[in-house]
């Protein structure tokens, strides 16, 4: 356990100070704080080599400002779990960056750290800071990862190019940016290899394309495979579409919108339960990769269909970090979008229960955490989810425990915590006005028939309903392997 001989005194700063520069540079990495990355933090961002390589791969640069960055992550987990101390001083973004790869793992550690301790601006800038480096080095190249000096380095290489791509993807959506900084980039990398390999072993083979994953999607052939990196690279790349379609409706446009949505429901089908494939049937390990890719599917399930809910005519006016807010658009199928975001949600919500620390997850599932509430406290005061208020008051309870053991090591998950509380009293312990009735097909038409008919969602499946679709618009036009 990596808890094992704490030396106390080295916990005695608060975690939110500003490491000086000077000190920065003199800081040596620390064992205790690098098991503590490695075990809690890492397998959710896996860009960095393996434990067992890392020390060598610290070598080939001066790697001080990586050893700052990880000492004080790790440091945050060493003082969630001994409550009476404090994690150590939070580095600072050195005043001039080496224009190095290691330079953008570093800053790519930096983004994800500042927006959990609750400064989105410093992040946005680290992050972008980030990719202007990377695409002046040519990471978005084959040809960089594949001069690397061995087959783990220039794995590395591949996962900080697609990290970097999730991230800005990711804090476009929660930024409310309609682009983010590598829009329109080409790139060839191949997609990272899978888990197990990569902790593993010396030599894998070099991934997949992505545009050999689009490939695999028109393809009914059995036993294609691709890692679970992958799954994740294009839950981000659906997300993306979702961005774009949401800009595209306030302009009237509808094609990007079915794109999106289309893109969302194939990948959910490649996936299959949310459970079922993030928790490993041999061991019962949570396989991160896979539950962040489920994360983004619901999540970008909600950001698409949360504008043409219901849920937008009894949204809580109270602004809660990390949840976007979003337009109010017109729909004649209000309940289906609506069931759609509440479906989303209740998976959600399975996920925070699911087996193994939630500390382990990834930070950013604060933000799923926190989507996830405002739909279930908005789906509270309406006639259709009546009967549900019961089950739905224990969802958003279990939500701000899950919030409020996360906010032990993130202030951010701290703060999405105390406001989603401050939400769920105002709704939950006042007289619910149940007058609010989504009214699509009928007004008179309860939840339960919808469920069980599942009419809505079965006329996304028939043939007919697709080739209308497609005749409206060309999935390739949304989904050029090549450019990002």
């Amino acid at each position: 356990m990596w808890l094992q001989n704490l030396d106390v005194q080295t916990l005695s700063c608060t975690p939110y100070s500003i490491l000086s520069d000077e000190q920065h540079r003199a800081t040596p990495i620390d064992s205790l704080y690098l098991s503590a990355f490695y075990a809690s933090f890492w397998p959710s961002h896996p860009f960095l080599p393996p434990l067992k390589d890392f020390k060598q791969h610290l070598k080939q640069v001066d790697g001080a400002d990586l050893a700052a960055t990880i000492n004080y992550i790790g440091s945050l987990y060493v003082a969630s779990q001994q409550r009476s101390q404090k994690g150590r001083l939070m580095p600072q973004p050195p005043g001039e960056y080496s224009h190095n790869a290691f330079t953008v793992q570093n800053l790519l550690l930096l983004a994800i750290t500042y927006h959990m301790q609750g400064s989105s601006e410093e992040a946005q800038d680290t992050l972008s800071t980030a990719t202007r480096i990377a695409i002046r080095l040519g990471l978005n190249q084959q040809t960089f990862s594949a001069a690397a000096g061995n087959n783990v380095t220039g794995e590395s290489w591949r996962r900080t190019w697609w990290e970097l791509y999730v991230l800005n993807i990711l804090f476009a959506a929660l930024n409310q940016s309609h682009c983010h900084g590598l829009e329109g980039v080409e790139t060839d990398v191949p997609m990272p290899c899978e888990e197990h390999m990569y902790r593993e072993f010396e030599k894998f083979p070099i991934g997949q394309s992505l545009a050999d994953f689009q490939d695999s999607l028109l393809s009914s052939q059995q036993g294609l495979t691709f890692s679970s990196f992958t799954y994740r690279i294009a839950a981000a790349r659906a997300l993306n579409q979702i961005i774009g379609a949401s800009t595209a409706a306030t302009e009237g446009s509808v094609a990007p919108y079915q794109a999106a949505e289309l893109a969302l429901e194939t990948l959910r089908l490649r996936m299959g339960s949310p459970l079922q494939s993030i928790i490993d049937p041999c061991d019962f390990s949570i396989n991160e990769m896979l539950f962040q890719a489920q994360m983004l599917v619901q999540a970008g399930t909600i950001f698409l269909h949360k504008p043409r809910s219901g849920l937008e005519a009894y949204e809580n006016t109270q602004k809660i970090t990390c949840a976007p807010e979003s337009s109010l658009l017109c729909s004649d199928i209000t309940l289906h979008h609506t069931k759609k975001c509440v479906d989303a949600a209740d998976e959600l919500c399975k996920m925070v229960s699911v087996s193994g620390e939630i500390s382990s997850r990834t930070p950013l599932f604060v933000c799923a955490m926190a989507l996830q509430s405002l739909v279930h406290l908005g789906a509270y005061n309406i006639l259709q989810w009546s009967q549900k208020r019961p089950i739905l008051s224990q969802q958003v309870q279990l939500s701000v425990s899950g919030l409020q053991r996360l906010g032990q090591t993130w202030i951010t998950a701290q703060n999405v915590g105390d406001q989603v509380s401050a939400v769920a009293r105002a709704v939950l312990n006042c007289n619910p006005d149940l007058s609010h009735n989504v009214t699509f097909p009928s007004d008179d038409t309860p939840l339960q028939q919808l469920q069980d008919s599942d009419s809505l969602l079965r006329t996304m499946d028939t043939p007919n309903s697709v080739e209308n679709l497609s005749e409206q618009i060309r999935l390739d036009d949304y989904l050029d392997p090549h450019v990002l």
